[in-house]
């Protein structure tokens, strides 16, 4: 019986939460990080208006905006990144003089008491009145599970949002930033705050060219007859936010009946293209524009019918240049494409692009 309420004493003991007091003060230094449509956290680091978070949360672009607990809102640069262990750093030197957390000069240990701070799907508060005032600024308590060279394993709960946001000890000390995590309970990682010390000392700060990599599905209606609609996917890589490399395939449905109703179809198979992109807002309903141009390669068949039977033959690929326009928001995308058709007149491609929910990755 002693052996057991020691035991039950220990685990009391190593999941204590910290103090509401404690935790309202270090939200404070918790920020809203809105980069284009993607939203996360941040953390104050010093008097200074010095900002850590995830660089996932600040690839697509060099400038993000903020925003504190209290309202206020700035915008903030980018100083230094590291891509390889996911950890950016921002400065907002308007925010100067705000609550900030001190970075951490021990690193945890397994059953450390932590409490994770930021935003668990904060993009619904602005979506839903009936999230008003919760999601964002959010607190979840946890253990440290384990301790890497690279990352932190906590079993606090991580949701989209929370990236980028303060895993905080017990003394208010930053002891990781909130990076990714893995399908299961209980399965979140930090990039530990060893690593920002090195970012926070670099004599010759980087920035990395970075960008986002994406992939969605799309489907075309064109505006002749002799060109038949297609349904398709494609894949994109934007650089910094500011130039877009797509790539598109597609297939058409109905292209042997085609062929066989009016001797032959063609249908745009395969495109590529490069585009400007201009982005108008930020966060739930931030809108691009994209203009640009590339190439279309057309797919046809000849239709054949003859007593035997009916069957259609592959014609020779033809290949055209196109211009392109595209505008975009919330996952949903509208695209025109300019472009000559296979018999020489000039004609139009209307799409719709439906995105995968996020970013596939980002460089």
């Amino acid at each position: 019986m002693l052996t057991l309420s020691l035991l039950l004493g220990i685990g009391g003991l190593a999941h204590a939460a910290p103090s509401s007091d404690d935790i309202n003060l270090w939200l404070g230094a918790v920020v809203l990080i809105e980069t284009g449509p993607n939203l996360c956290a941040g953390t104050l680091i010093d008097e200074r208006g010095t900002i850590a978070t995830a660089y996932h949360c600040v690839a697509s672009g060099w400038t993000s905006r903020v925003s504190t607990l209290d309202g206020r809102e700035a915008r903030a640069f980018v100083l230094n990144t590291s891509p390889r262990d996911d950890l950016a750093i921002l400065s907002a030197p308007t925010l100067a003089g705000s609550p900030w957390l001190a970075l951490a000069e021990d690193p945890p240990t397994p059953g450390d008491v932590v409490v994770a701070l930021g935003h668990p799907q904060g993009a619904e508060a602005d979506r839903r009145a009936l999230f008003e005032g919760i999601l964002t600024w959010s607190v979840s308590l946890g253990v440290v599970s384990a301790v890497g060279p690279r990352l932190l394993q906590v079993d606090a709960p991580l949701n989209p949002g929370s990236s980028g946001g303060p895993i905080v000890n017990e003394a208010g000390e930053l002891v990781g930033v909130v990076s990714r995590k893995l399908r299961g309970e209980g399965l979140g990682f930090a990039s530990p705050a060893a690593l920002l010390w090195a970012l926070l000392e670099d004599p010759q700060p980087r920035r990395a060219p970075g960008g986002l990599y994406g992939a969605g599905l799309q489907a075309s209606l064109p505006t002749s007859a002799d060109v038949s609609p297609t349904v398709g996917v494609y894949g994109e890589l934007s650089v910094r936010d500011r130039l877009v490399l797509r790539v598109d395939g597609s297939v058409a449905p109905d292209a042997r009946w085609s062929a066989l109703s009016s001797g032959q179809a063609w249908w745009p198979a395969a495109s590529t293209s490069l585009s400007g992109r201009l982005r108008l807002g930020s966060g739930t309903y931030s809108t691009t524009l994209e203009l640009g141009g590339g190439i279309v390669v057309y797919a046809g068949r000849a239709g054949f019918v003859t007593e035997e039977r009916l069957y259609t033959l592959p014609q020779p690929p033809q290949a055209v240049a196109a211009a392109t326009a595209r505008a975009s928001m919330g996952g949903v995308g509208l695209r025109w494409t300019i472009l000559p058709w296979p018999d020489g007149s000039w004609g139009m491609l209307v799409g719709v692009d439906l995105e995968r929910p996020g970013n596939v990755g980002v460089y």
